[in-house]
């Protein structure tokens, strides 16, 4: 659907936060779909494929792009928090999340054109719930929290208990969601953001990869057992299709293991060694024809213990073995 399509939904913009709440707790309460719109950058292209619409069942497109509540970022302390309507492009631009969070401003230089960076909204990209959001990734991997408002009041949900299936969320017809709040890891942590597609950019994400490290005391636990059960819950599943990163396969991923392993190429029967101590592989898509882009600092030989980490597949043993 163009811009011009919009004329055919009912339209409103709200003043204020109050008002679009309300509108929100009005029409749930009589069933009625409504549609959240701040950059559209997913929804316009949606309406491509969706199933034909009437003209009285087009849901009421509510603009909530230029609502103060929703904008803004702020650093309070080891706390970032990020307002539901903050763009791509600002984040990439924030001083203090270059800073403090710069595993964000490198995920945000990795969507989508610069159009898209200035329209495309961070949690327009979770509300959105695609397999492809690069967003999700990121979040996941700094253990994010979203703060869900409705006119019953406030709640925060954790990014690892906000999804419930296939673009299915836990957030009520009535709740609209107000900010992401991220508790931030020492200042300097490594990090790593590793974006694969069909081309250099401009590409939606056939692997994506998001990790975080904090060095405690030069050493990292023995096994992935040691971390706690936050943490291990998401290297515990290989193939995420909602959140943590994703990979688009249909081989079955390698079992995770802290022992080292053999890989057998499925076009010789010579096994490969596993990558030396204290360095990571090519990804196999770095060495075909896929091109992806890649941020972070991983220093070599430093014990990492994982903050948050998320990997998938064949990425996750790399990670893993790079960081004994």
């Amino acid at each position: 659907m163009s811009v011009a399509g919009l004329a055919l939904h009912p339209f409103t913009a709200p003043r204020n936060l109050p008002e679009a709440l309300g509108l929100l707790a009005e029409r749930a309460a009589r069933n009625e779909k409504t549609v959240l719109l701040a950059g559209g950058t997913d929804w316009f292209v949606e309406r491509h494929v969706a199933p034909p619409e009437t003209e009285g069942t087009l849901p009421l497109v509510v603009d909530v792009s230029r609502l103060e509540g929703l904008r803004g970022v702020s650093l309070d302390g080891d706390t970032l928090r990020v307002g539901a309507g903050v763009t791509y492009l600002e984040l990439r631009k924030d001083p203090r999340v270059v800073a403090r969070g710069p595993l964000l401003a490198a995920m945000a230089r990795d969507v989508g054109a610069l159009q898209i960076q200035a329209r495309g909204t961070l949690a327009g990209n979770l509300a959105s719930g695609s397999p492809a959001a690069d967003g999700v990734c990121a979040l996941a991997a700094l253990d994010a929290t979203l703060l869900l408002r409705s006119v019953r009041g406030a709640r925060r949900v954790p990014l690892s208990g906000f999804y419930t299936g296939y673009r299915k969320s836990v957030l009520a017809p009535d709740e609209l969601i107000e900010a992401i709040e991220i508790a931030l890891p020492p200042a300097g942590s490594p990090f790593a953001w590793r974006k694969v597609g069909t081309r250099q950019a401009q590409a939606i994400s056939k692997v994506a990869l998001a990790a975080l490290a904090v060095v405690e005391n030069g050493r990292a636990p023995a096994s992935a057992s040691a971390w706690p059960p936050s943490r291990r819950r998401w290297l515990s599943s290989p193939r995420r299709g909602r959140s943590g990163c994703r990979a688009r396969s249909r081989r079955s991923p390698p079992p995770i293991s802290s022992a080292p392993s053999s890989r057998t190429s499925p076009r010789s029967t010579t096994s490969a060694r596993p990558p030396p101590t204290g360095a990571t592989s090519p990804s196999r898509s770095s060495r075909g024809s896929s091109r992806g882009s890649r941020s972070g600092i991983f220093p070599a030989g430093a014990g990492l213990t994982p903050f948050g980490l998320r990997a998938t597949g064949r990425l996750q043993w790399r990670l893993l073995r790079a960081s004994e």
